[in-house]
């Protein structure tokens, strides 16, 4: 080496890719040999560590200066209080850093409440990590405005590991580490958990792209395009290209006036090539280079210009602040997780934020969830019909064989019922909140109950409006008997309509169910929720299918009322097309009024307790209707019944069918009070004048008991299976 050393003139070396040792061994060398040896690494103590060397020179920056504009603004900013903590492992750099930071701390007036280091455990391999937590527990309880990290990779991992631990009892107000720069600004691969550190480097890659070589006359990015290093990422080596045109530009500088006898022997002169030296140590501005200007000072470090510092962003890539030529992103100080959360709000942090983030500053949310004296109001209502469709159900089994029942389709009288308890029951569902866990399960099953409810009641109604429209078609018929059948009926009128239900359901449930959805309304400050509205949402595609329904329904009364307006002239005790009507009629009033009126409400999430309200009222107006229309009157007649105003066995009733010029439609005249069961009829006779007998009864009470008990388990059992179907698809 020292041969080498003899025989040239200048020596570029190399920077962090060779142990310090080595540099400095080097640089002892260069010394006794009296030539320039120029490294390009940063900590001062390399070239200060064995003494004065006058031909020791470093083109970088003094890496120990990195906290410099760091904490100079950190404190123009307010910062008045710091905590240090740095590596002795044998690495200068970070030794360097840490030991600087405290003089520059005292320099720029703050109080130094903490300062430590940590080192090996006794293998002298391992790092003491705990002795790193350790040093860090105690800052905690000092609560410091920054902190000093100069600490290796897997160092740096473990105190931001550990930081966030502390968090909220320790969140600076900033953080000053090396690695902000470092792996292509991504903070060493650590990206959004330094988000708001600081950090300093030689120079940025923003800062080298701008500065302009004056030996070559170039700029780096032109030089990096025109040489091997074209991948346009090699900025870190400025300082090369740079230590060399330093020392040309220090023979031009010193021979500018100067004359040269020999060019060929000119650094063989030892007075010559000293001037050259003394030019360079003299503090005076060397030139311009791809790393910037460079004056050495007496140490023989480059302090042309000050380090670039950065800060990370919350993308996790770092900007940079200083020098503000050069800035790329403003300055933030303090951080965001400094903040304090004002009074009557409780501080949250969220397990994945990193140290410096936002803390969540949240108060008492207000839920808005349904008023529990509105609950318990609906709920009595709900009841109120239970016990309605309960207690109809139980008189209409205990008076199957009466007459007034008989008449009046016992069978459908029941489905009735228990349609209206189902619809009503859809009710609970939306009662249902996200305090509960099955809120989903509510909302998806609200459809199915009431879709079936409503399916059972109107289906009955529409089934007995149409075996009653059945009798009057026969007018002006020859047949001489004619016999309906209760389960040709059931099965087309009935059951058929409630399978195309079922199937439009089965759609909704697969394709998009209702679900619980809380939606916030109003936000604070600092982003956190203070009112919020839960409810029961869909989407489109379920919106789409819901509206099929709901288009159904509305088809169903419609038709339903028109074949009520069509037996309107039958006598009052074979038709209940009156009643029937007024059901059917209040039932469509509610759907094409309220149903938009909901639809329009519903956009709004203040008006999450009038929808409530309104729905549930809807439903139990509906079914509270139907069962008033067709209990009410049966339990009337049932009442005044007077057995010796009946015939016994059979009675006549004749339908004389004729125009009347007004109404287009068909006059009647009694001519005795029948108690029909319509599921079996005579017609004697034919042309205008017929009539209709009843059946004889010759099958007993307990055998039509026995026939609508049997028809009520099927359908109870069909509808569990049903509901267990639509709760598994929930």
């Amino acid at each position: 080496a020292e041969r080498l050393f003899r025989n040239v003139s200048f020596i570029m070396g190399q920077g962090a890719g060779c142990p310090d040792a080595i540099t400095q061994e080097q640089a002892l060398i260069a010394n006794e040999t009296k030539t320039i040896y120029m490294t390009s690494r940063g900590p001062e103590r390399i070239l200060t560590e064995r003494g004065y060397q006058p031909y020791f020179f470093s083109i970088r920056l003094n890496s120990n200066n990195y906290p410099f504009l760091g904490l100079m603004h950190y404190s123009l900013q307010g910062a008045r209080t710091v905590a240090i903590v740095y590596e002795v492992l044998g690495n200068l750099f970070f030794t360097g850093l840490g030991t600087e930071a405290s003089l520059l701390a005292q320099q720029f007036g703050y109080d130094i409440l903490y300062a430590a280091n940590f080192t090996y455990l006794s293998d002298g391999v391992t790092q003491d990590f705990e002795s790193l937590r350790a040093h860090l527990d105690a800052i905690a309880a000092l609560r410091p405005d920054v902190i000093v990290l100069a600490v290796n990779n897997d160092a740096h991992r473990v105190a931001f590991d550990h930081l966030r631990t502390l968090r909220p009892q320790l969140t600076p107000k900033g953080i000053w580490a090396p690695q902000v720069p470092w792996s292509n600004n991504t903070c060493a691969g650590f990206g959004v958990n330094c988000t708001h550190a600081v950090g300093a480097t030689q120079i940025s890659n923003e800062d080298a792209d701008t500065q302009h070589d004056e030996v070559l006359d170039i700029s780096y990015h032109e030089y990096v395009n025109a040489t091997s290093l074209g991948d346009g990422n090699a900025y870190v080596a400025t300082d090369v290209p740079s230590g060399f045109s330093a020392f040309i530009q220090s023979v031009q500088a010193v021979y500018s006036y100067r004359s040269v006898a020999d060019p060929a022997t000119l650094f063989e002169d030892d007075e010559e090539y000293d001037l050259i030296v003394a030019h360079m140590a003299s503090g005076m501005y060397v030139g311009n280079t791809f790393h910037g200007p460079v004056t050495f000072n007496q140490y023989g470090h480059n302090e042309g210009r000050n380090p670039t510092t950065l800060q990370t962003g919350e993308d996790g890539t770092s900007k940079v602040i200083f020098p503000s030529d050069y800035a790329e992103a403003s300055y933030l100080y303090p951080a965001p997780g400094a903040t304090s959360c004002p009074d009557g709000y409780d501080t949250h942090v969220a397990p994945d934020a990193c140290v410096l983030c936002s803390l969540r500053c949240e108060t008492a949310e207000d839920m808005n969830y349904i008023p529990e004296g509105v609950l318990a109001s609906i709920r009595v209502l709900v009841a109120i019909v239970a016990i309605a469709s309960v207690a109809a159900t139980a008189w209409t089994e205990h008076n199957i064989g009466h007459s007034v029942i008989r008449q009046s389709q016992p069978q459908f009288l029941i489905l009735i019922a228990l349609g209206a308890l189902i619809s009503t029951s859809s009710i609970i569902p939306l009662s249902f909140d996200d305090r509960s866990e099955g809120a989903d399960l509510a909302c998806a099953m609200f459809p199915w109950f009431y879709c079936i409810g409503f399916n059972l009641s109107f289906h009955s109604l529409f089934t007995k409006v149409l075996r009653v429209k059945a009798i009057m078609d026969m007018a002006g018929t020859t047949l001489t008997r004619a016999h309906v059948n209760l389960w040709y009926y059931f099965y087309n009128y009935l059951a058929l309509p409630m399978l195309v239900e079922l199937a439009l359901l089965m759609a909704y449930t697969m394709v998009d169910p209702m679900r619980y959805q809380r939606d916030c309304d109003d936000y604070d400050e600092f982003g956190s929720c203070v009112s919020s509205y839960g409810r029961c949402v869909t989407t489109e595609s379920g919106a789409i299918i819901g509206g099929t329904i709901f288009l159904w329904h509305v088809i169903s009364l419609i038709y339903g009322v028109y074949l009520c307006y069509r037996t309107r002239l039958m006598p009052s005790e074979l038709n209940e097309s009156r009643w029937i009507s007024i059901a059917l009629f209040s039932n469509l009033q509610i759907i094409v009024w309220g149903v938009p009126i909901l639809a329009l409400i519903s956009r709004d999430p203040t008006t999450n307790s009038t929808q409530f309200v309104m729905l549930s009222m809807a439903l139990w107006l509906n079914d509270s209707a139907i069962l008033s229309m067709m209990f009410v009157p049966k339990i009337w007649r049932w009442w005044h019944y007077d057995p010796d105003m009946a015939p016994s066995k059979v009675v006549s009733h004749r339908i004389s069918p004729h125009h009347d010029g007004k109404s287009g439609g068909v006059s009647h005249s009694v001519s005795g009070l029948p108690f029909l069961d319509t599921s079996e009829y005579d017609t004697i006779g034919g042309g205008r004048n017929k009539e209709i007998y009843s059946s004889k009864y010759s099958s007993s009470r307990a055998s039509s008991r026995s026939k609508a008990v049997t028809l009520t388990l099927t359908q109870t059992l069909t509808l569990t299976l049903t509901l267990g179907l639509g709760l598994g698809l929930g």
